[in-house]
């Protein structure tokens, strides 16, 4: 048995004739709440599809950073310019983000689809992804370190420096971010 609702008037107001007589006052009326509820859970976007935003924007602000460095440094003419060994950290870091993000959790535990055999690949592979994304941010701040900080230099120059740490930083963040949200047990399809 279907129940129809009558439309949702917006004047509640309104007055009415009946016969001869008119009703002056509001109308009840019924409305089904449960038909606006049915989308509510679209309202609000998965998890997976959140961390892959934040982590994209951290990558991409942390590149960004370091571009804004390059090109201060190179048309104010600093004294220390930014050259080939500057890219390097963050090329390491890119190449450790797209390592790690390769590696499924379920490969890293030997469950699904994955049998033992790709499981110790896995740890491998993981493994050598961590390491280069730490050398990476080693390797930045070792740059910051003896080219900005232990010469002295003030000001604008340090603040290049500090942002070629700070690329390193956000991408080693966008990494983790995205690899812990997007291969966490929790099933989110209620989202």
């Amino acid at each position: 048995m279907s129940v129809r609702y009558q439309p949702l008037d917006t004047d509640m107001y309104a007055n009415e004739i009946r016969g001869n007589t008119i009703s002056y006052g509001p109308r009840s009326f019924n409305i089904d709440v449960s038909r606006f509820f049915f989308c509510m859970h679209k309202i609000f976007p998965s998890r997976s599809i959140v961390v892959g935003y934040l982590s994209g924007i951290l990558f991409t602000v942390g590149w960004w950073l370091f571009f804004d460095a390059l090109i201060y440094s190179k048309y104010n003419k600093l004294e220390v310019q930014i050259g080939i060994w500057d890219w390097i950290p963050g090329l390491l870091s890119t190449l450790a983000l797209i390592i790690i993000n390769l590696i499924n959790q379920e490969a890293l535990r030997g469950e699904d689809d994955y049998g033992d055999e790709y499981m110790p690949n896995a740890k491998l592979c993981a493994f050598i992804g961590v390491s280069i994304a730490l050398a990476a941010l080693g390797s930045s701040l070792t740059i910051f370190i003896m080219e900005y900080v232990i010469p002295q230099l003030q000001g604008p120059v340090k603040f290049c420096g500090g942002e070629i740490v700070l690329q390193n930083v956000l991408i080693f963040i966008s990494a983790m971010i995205f690899w812990f949200g997007r291969n966490s047990e929790e099933n989110d399809d209620y989202l």
